[in-house]
């Protein structure tokens, strides 16, 4: 996993760089962002290229050449915060009058969530919010991590950093339940705690088979209830991401009976 980090230093200066500061007299805010590869223990500040050449401000006397090579600069009151980037989740399935949990980050001191559009949410301006859109809907996370408001008590008027990330929560149209049997097209089992069971859905079924097999004809999974999913694994291990064969059957409780197949998409 990347650590990703926001940076404030305060820098006195007495010379800059063609690219630097041009303050010799104040203390300089100066701040950046700094996304690691993984491993990193610690972050070094400053600058140790030989070749970087500066640009000469004056000393104000004249014992030194205009042609001194060397910079100097004060650092002070450096803050190191991490930032938070926006993880709106992976897409999900549901059912018309279900609910499904969009997000994954919890709330952060120093940063807002926004999403949108609105519609069916049980909290736009939290990191993880419940969904039940009656469409098929896309909402977008946006996430900003307000320098101010963490570093206002040195003065800081960094600029803020704002990701945004977006999920789709897909609903069955209603003509699926002609008969209120829904079985899944997808499901991602992946531990993630969202869509990792194929789980069927329906009302008012007295019995119910279903039976799932792979791309060449083996059995992988089957089941006798409606609250009995598929996790993805056969014998114990996991099964290849791809696309696998279902039939399934039963009856109604008014006596008439129901009879499906199609394909399953197992992602991770």
């Amino acid at each position: 996993m990347h650590n990703f980090f926001h940076f404030l230093l305060t820098i006195l200066s007495t010379f800059k760089p063609h690219n630097g500061l041009s303050n010799k007299i104040d203390w300089v805010p100066v701040s950046g962002e700094f996304i690691a590869s993984g491993g990193e223990q610690y972050i070094i500040i400053g600058s140790f290229d030989s070749i970087l050449h500066f640009e000469y401000l004056g000393w104000g006397g004249t014992a030194w050449p205009k042609s001194f090579p060397n910079t100097y600069y004060y650092v002070d009151d450096v803050s190191v915060r991490e930032i938070t980037f926006a993880n709106a989740g992976k897409d999900t399935e549901i059912c018309n009058g279900d609910k499904a949990l969009i997000g994954k980050d919890s709330a952060a001191m120093g940063v807002s969530y926004s999403w949108q559009p609105t519609a069916g949410l049980a909290n736009p301006n939290a990191a993880q919010t419940y969904a039940s859109p009656t469409i098929t809907t896309t909402y977008r996370l946006t996430v900003k991590n307000d320098s101010f408001q963490v570093h206002s008590s040195r003065g800081c008027k960094c600029p803020d950093s704002v990701s945004s990330d977006t999920v789709t929560v897909f609903v069955c149209p209603p003509e699926i339940f002609p008969d209120n049997i829904f079985i899944p097209t997808a499901f991602s089992p992946n531990g993630d705690g969202q869509n990792d069971v194929l789980l069927p859905k329906g009302k008012n079924v007295a019995t119910f088979y279903m039976a799932i097999f792979d791309r060449w004809g083996n059995k992988v999974f089957e089941s006798q209830s409606m609250s009995q999913g598929w996790d993805g694994t056969y014998n114990y291990k996991p099964m290849e991401t791809g696309t696998y064969v279902y039939y399934a059957d039963g009856t109604y409780t008014d006596g008439k009976t129901f009879h499906r197949k199609g394909n399953i998409t197992l992602v991770r």
